[in-house]
């Protein structure tokens, strides 16, 4: 009875062997981001296997096939497990290479634009003076042009292609390195080990690399995760407006654009593209808020 009493106070109890496991599962469930996780793995392998998993030729179609209805419908087949667009081509296999086109672009625009700003913010937040100014002006001056609008100017002077797109994409990956990492730099560069570090006569490189710059890593991969998603959307928001990927190559955005004037009749080559854009972007978002939890000390203390 004692023993039942102390469990009470202590907020312990004794639930069911059922429920227990429910309980442990809706716990783990809460500490660890494990759907988005899974989503995002599932992205990550569709897009390095692509060519494996696709059953058809993503530009390939025809016109028999000309909106296919996708197989648990009356009129859909096993051969387009997804349906069929408006030339014939297979949903599914689109959506597989359209999740490697999304993969490539995030990878290099986010490597790319993170060493970029993060650079950028550590030099501007520990040298300060007239550097401080002009990178802080930069990035002012970047955030106050529309970035659709540069896009398109962009496109219309040098046309679609694969490159210009990865440069837009870093072009617009770096700005939110910066800002955070040169608050975060102001504040380390004073600290105790870093006035040691120089009176112990220390390069400049040394007291960048090994004082400065692993202080500041835990928030760029936060940082880098946050903003996978706004990549995401905004080559997907590119390819939608016809300046991202060039056709016939599949991609999200452009599965949505071209899929947009048949909705009436056809809805599954827009709502399926469209639904794993949702998906992938709230995962990440998820993932990024987990980690941002996770590698603050002061967060960390309240989510254990």
């Amino acid at each position: 009875m004692s023993s039942q009493l102390e469990m009470d106070l202590m907020g312990i109890r004794n639930y069911p062997p059922g429920i227990s496991h429910l309980w442990e599962f809706w716990k783990f469930m809460r500490r660890y981001p494990a759907i988005p996780l899974a989503v995002i793995a599932i992205l990550i392998f569709c897009g390095i296997f692509a060519p494996q998993l696709s059953p058809h030729d993503p530009r390939a179609g025809g016109i028999r096939d000309r909106h296919l209805p996708p197989v648990w419908t009356q009129q859909g087949t096993t051969d387009h497990l997804l349906g069929a667009d408006h030339s014939g081509r297979d949903v599914l296999s689109r959506l597989l290479h359209g999740a490697r086109i999304s993969l490539t672009v995030m990878v290099i625009a986010l490597v790319s634009g993170g060493i970029i700003g993060t650079t950028m913010g550590v030099l501007s937040g520990y040298y300060g003076g007239w550097l401080d100014e002009l990178i802080t002006r930069l990035v002012d001056i970047w955030q106050a042009l529309p970035f659709l609008m540069v896009a398109l100017v962009c496109v219309l002077l040098f046309g679609q292609s694969l490159i210009l797109l990865l440069c837009l994409m870093i072009a617009l990956s770096w700005i939110p390195f910066v800002r955070v990492i040169r608050s975060q730099t102001l504040a380390i560069k004073n600290e105790p080990y870093v006035d040691l570090a120089r009176v112990a006569g220390c390069t400049l490189t040394r007291i960048l690399l090994r004082h400065i710059l692993p202080g500041v890593v835990n928030t760029a991969v936060v940082i880098a995760t946050l903003s996978v998603g706004n990549l995401i959307l905004a080559e997907a928001a590119l390819s939608f407006l016809g300046a991202g990927i060039p056709p016939p190559t599949p991609s999200w955005g452009g599965m949505v654009s071209d899929g947009r004037s048949y909705l009436s009749t056809a809805w599954w080559p827009t709502v399926f593209p469209g639904l794993a854009i949702f998906l992938v972007v709230m995962s990440l978002n998820f993932t990024g808020d987990w980690l941002r939890d996770r590698l603050d000390p002061r967060l960390r203390q309240l989510v254990d």
